[in-house]
């Protein structure tokens, strides 16, 4: 007497990949078939901060109290002071 085979199991064993195929550029594929991941695409740009910061904080301010390099008595204080001004 054979077994009847769970719907869900039998196709997952009679499925076929789709064929492979080589793209370049944007839509290269990382694995095979049509319906696998495409690689990322990186675009380099320089992040907001680099000049000014746009929420107007002093950032380099208070990375400078931390480091020692803008002399304070109290970095922490001071840090927060310029984090909390603006």
């Amino acid at each position: 007497m054979p077994v009847e085979m769970n719907a869900i199991l039998r196709s997952a064993l009679e499925y076929e990949f789709p064929p492979y195929s080589t793209e370049t550029g944007q839509q290269r594929v990382v694995a095979f078939g049509d319906h696998s991941h495409k690689c990322p695409v990186y675009v380099r740009r320089l992040p907001p901060c680099t000049n000014a910061c746009p929420a107007g904080e002093d950032i380099r301010g208070y990375h400078n109290v931390l480091r020692g390099l803008r002399k304070s008595a109290d970095p922490m204080a001071d840090a927060w002071r310029l984090l909390t001004e603006t």
